[in-house]
């Protein structure tokens, strides 16, 4: 009772100034920061003494506390609230404090802050302690000189678009009145008729240099602004490079020109987390498909700086509290009580002085339509999963709100069903529902799957979605849309485009059990493959969804991965009419190396309770995935693509590497120890053994990623993706197939094409293929990995458990997508076949490579430890590998925990050693 005259001295005094609190539930009070805060005579002695006196110059108009879409200057999206001055002459808040607790009435104090006449503010509640207005950004000039342009006329085979100079004589960029300006004319050309098959005509302006994605941070820039001449009715593409992202899959806008030689054309920046706007390195300038000839000359090109925000020195309560602002005499001035808020959802109070709830927030802008009540969570009575016959669903809510439902996956609205009676659940279907008071705002969409006779033996993934937006002919992200090119893969089409949608998503276990929902952001994923009828799906877990990360270990074999940014639905690649088989059963053949890849497992979709087929559920291999997997901030992580190209952070170090490889003496002591310290040399060539056997050659001038850590520093590793074009596929075209086919010519070409095997993406392993150490190291790992890893009887019985383990869902699958069953048996025996022959081919390859002697025979027995090869491991006690004659081989024995290495069988003691191969010969190391 003595606590409850603390709130409610507080609550009357306030009331006296004509400001009405926020409803509180008195038994169930919002918490506040601190839990473990003690409530003694003390304290209710200070809230007595903060006599409450109003009259306030500035009133807290709104307070948001699970922000995800308003960004600080640095990128984060702490809670805020928002302060208004009303009077016509600015106050001085210098000395004026804020608290969220009783005992510290003067938790935060400003610092040097003038809010304007009739002006809202921003004060964000971070924890960053910042007291002071900091001065506006200035704008980012992004015309510089590092531009260029590209067309598909330069390509090889070449497209018929072009860009022609138009303002400038011999470049897109030049001096206009002493000023530098853009300017170009992009030609798109008909390409049906090419063997191209895709369009594309653009500029490139990076902002740092000519070579590489070195990133700027746009921080506390909101807009971008062009000013000058763009072809009136005509319509540029502009885009905003991010440094993780490819080129292709960066944000996406567009403008309209008006003919104006005087014209400003603005694009807001979005405040959600895509594009990444603290990591942007070009503006891209393009033709969309559809347009003949664009024509444009701008003269200035900018990001505008925006007004900062000061950050008090302790975070907003998610679950509800309590705010007061009181004056430099300690006197509260104002005072706020504030509810459990929704992500991006504030407690505002409109210009009619009424509190109620808002969605979406409006910082530093006037507050209008406010909620007083918002709706409860709908219950439902009956779990989500699997029945075996149709079923009755009740639902309940708190009394005096209506439920509202759907079934094909949209959001409920007031134009919904309206609950009334248990819903008949008569086949499998997605019942998404939500409560909507009277005058009130809607409460929480919650998404249940019901599956009915509808039993199945792989995980099941089930998304809810709109099926306006994902499906929609004109605007669905799935749709061809009004612009999509006939030729595949169909350029210009709704799923090209980089758009990002509200989903839910839940995964049950192939036991039937629940594993996770949560909400998502869903985009289409891929590149060729988007033109597929069964396309790749991508799930993306932001705060503004509700969640930062999906928390779940979603691969069983790997239960130490339990926190995931985003996930991959992967249809198969370019094989996905073909087979299940190829892309997957690379990775299966990565486990117990030393290859970063994405983790796999087999799942079939459902799309608003539509069976969608057989999908491939791995992580994606993006910046996120060093964090899940090494535990390393990817602020901290570098990671490059083939040839070099920046992906994330910087590429420095490794082009001062490469440059320097290329006239590095590879036999000199000090040069072999550089490759090592920069290199995880186990990595490296357990990653080169998987792409040489498995022949791809989308590779390495493609499909290539590898990574490294700033701090804590570690040595470059290399990811494994996509494997369509091994295995003996035919995808894309591939015209180099066979098991027969010699990768190591292919890898070591010095005249390639620029895709796959220009000179830059062969250099690395030319200049390692000059190392007489990494030969031998590389030669005997491949002969471990060729006697076992990659025999064609352990391969075929991968294949054998990766299709038991999908049951019958290849001909749901098959039926589906109206596919012929006998493509898919032809494609596995295809595979089947290569792994029995691929290996003896590709012993010989090596020893021609490296000109190594015949085959021998000869057994490693471990007798209670370990064997390692040439740093390689041996999977098995008894070993029976076929080695290459009169090359050592570098042993070492290696006791478990509790035992110790005792000798070798010949009489040799030294736990490393090396060992020449005798046919026939057999040497055991003994472990006490």
């Amino acid at each position: 009772m003595k606590l409850w005259l603390s709130f409610w001295l507080v609550f009357l005094l306030w009331s006296c100034a004509d400001k009405k609190p926020a409803e509180v539930d008195v038994d169930n009070p919002p918490n506040v920061e601190d839990s473990s805060l003690d409530y003694n005579s003390n304290t209710k002695q200070s809230v007595l003494d903060s006599f409450f006196i109003g009259n306030a110059p500035v009133f807290i108009t709104e307070v948001a506390s699970f922000n995800a879409s308003y960004k600080d200057f640095e990128g984060n999206d702490p809670g805020w609230i928002e302060l208004y001055n009303p009077h016509e002459i600015p106050v001085d808040m210098s000395g004026y404090a804020l608290t969220d607790r009783f005992d510290q009435k003067r938790r935060w104090v400003f610092g040097n802050v003038i809010v304007p006449p009739q002006t809202y503010i921003t004060v964000f509640m971070s924890k960053k302690n910042l007291v002071d207005m900091p001065p506006p950004q200035e704008d980012i000039n992004l015309l510089t000189e590092f531009a260029y342009s590209w067309a598909d006329g330069q390509n090889d085979p070449p497209g018929n678009s072009e860009v022609w100079f138009n303002y400038f004589p011999e470049s897109v960029t030049g001096l206009i009145a002493g000023k530098r300006g853009l300017s170009a004319t992009l030609m798109v050309g008909d390409n049906s008729r090419t063997q191209l098959g895709w369009t594309a005509s653009k500029v490139v302006m990076n902002f740092l240099s000519w070579n590489g994605k070195e990133s700027i941070d746009f921080g506390q820039r909101g807009v971008v602004e062009l000013k000058g001449y763009l072809q009136k009715g005509k319509r540029l593409g502009i885009r905003l490079a991010q440094a993780d992202l490819e080129e292709w899959e960066s944000w996406v806008t567009y403008i309209d020109g008006t003919g104006d030689s005087n014209g400003v054309y603005t694009i807001e920046l979005p405040k959600s987390g895509y594009p990444d706007i603290s990591a942007l390195w070009a503006l891209v300038i393009e033709a969309p498909a559809g347009q003949d000839t664009i024509s444009f000359v701008f003269n200035d090109i900018r990001a505008l700086g925006q007004v900062g925000y000061p950050h008090t020195n302790f975070k907003l309560s998610k679950k509800g509290g309590y705010l007061w602002l009181s004056d430099p005499d300690g006197f509260i001035r104002d005072t706020l009580s504030y509810p459990e808020l929704g992500v991006d959802m504030s407690w505002a109070m409109n210009s009619a002085g009424q509190w109620g709830y808002q969605d979406p927030c409006t910082p530093s802008e006037a507050n209008e339509v406010v909620f007083g009540q918002k709706g409860s969570r709908v219950i439902a009575a009956l779990d989500e999963g699997f029945y075996p016959e149709p079923v009755l669903l009740e639902l309940n809510t708190q009394a005096g709100e209506n439920i509202y439902y759907t079934t094909d996956g949209s959001e409920p609205n007031l134009n919904s069903q309206l609950y009334s009676q248990a819903i008949a659940i008569n086949k499998t279907t997605v019942v998404r529902m939500r409560s909507i008071p009277d005058q009130g705002m809607p409460g929480p969409v919650e998404s249940r799957t019901y599956f009915i006779a509808d039993q199945t033996t792989v995980p099941v993934i089930s998304i809810a979605v709109d099926p306006h937006t994902m499906f929609d002919p004109d605007t669905g992200i799935y749709s061809m849309g009004p612009n999509a090119e006939a030729k595949q893969p169909h350029f210009g089409a709704n799923f090209w485009k980089d758009i990002e949608i509200s989903a839910n998503v839940s995964l049950f276990e192939a036991n039937g059990q629940k594993g996770f929902s949560a909400p998502a952001g869903l985009k289409i994923f891929g590149n060729w493959s988007k033109s597929f009828k069964k396309k790749s799906l991508s799930l993306h877990f932001r705060e503004k969804y509700g969640l930062k990360s999906l928390t779940y270990p979603v691969f069983p074999q790997h239960k130490h991965l339990k926190e995931f940014k985003s996930l991959v639905l992967r249809n198969g690649g370019n094989n996905t009419e073909r087979d299940y088989l190829r892309d997957h059963l690379a990775v299966e053949l990565a486990q117990g190396l030393q290859i970063d890849c994405q983790n796999y497992r087999p799942a079939v979709v459902y799309i608003n309770g539509e069976y969608w087929g057989i999908y491939g559920l791995r992580e994606k291999s993006n910046s996120n995935y060093i964090p899940t997997n090494y535990g390393y901030d990817k602020s901290v992580v570098n990671m490059l693509l083939a040839g070099g190209s920046l992906k994330r952070g910087s590429a420095v170090d490794w082009r001062d590497f490469a440059e320097w490889l290329e006239t590095a003496d590879m036999n000199a002591t000090a040069n072999r120890e550089r490759v090592r310290a920069t290199i995880d040399m186990d990595n490296f060539m357990d990653y080169l053994s998987l792409e040489l056997f498995t022949n791809n050659t989308d590779w390495p001038g493609n499909n290539m990623k590898f990574w490294s850590a700033v701090y804590p520093h570690n040595r470059w590793r290399w990811i494994m993706y996509d494997m369509d074009f091994g295995f003996d596929s035919y995808a894309g075209g591939n015209a180099r197939p066979s098991a027969n086919f010699n990768t190591y010519n292919f890898i070591t070409a010095t005249n390639g094409p620029d895709w796959p095997n220009g000179p830059q993406h062969t250099l690395l392993f030319r200049k390692l293929f000059e190392d007489m150490q990494f030969v031998e190291d590389f030669s005997n790992r491949m002969a471990v990995l060729l006697s076992w890893h990659f025999t064609g009887e352990r391969i075929n019985g991968i294949i054998d458990n990766m299709l038991a383990a999908l049951g019958n869902e290849p001909q749901r699958d098959q039926q589906r997508w109206n596919l012929k069953a006998s493509t898919f048996k032809e494609e596995e025996q295809k595979i089947r076949n290569f792994a029995m022959t691929r290996p003896g081919y590709l012993r010989d390859f090596t020893r021609q490579q490296f000109d190594l002697g015949p085959d021998v025979s000869a057994t490693l027995q471990s007798a209670g430890g370990f064997i390692q090869v040439n740093g390689l491991t041996l999977p098995l006690d008894e070993f029976h590998g076929t080695w290459y004659a009169d090359q050592a081989l570098r042993l070492k024995a290696v006791a478990p925990t509790g035992r110790s290495f005792a000798g070798w069988s010949d009489g040799e003691t030294a736990a490393e050693r090396l060992w020449v191969p005798v046919p026939g010969g057999l040497l055991v190391a003994n472990f006490d």
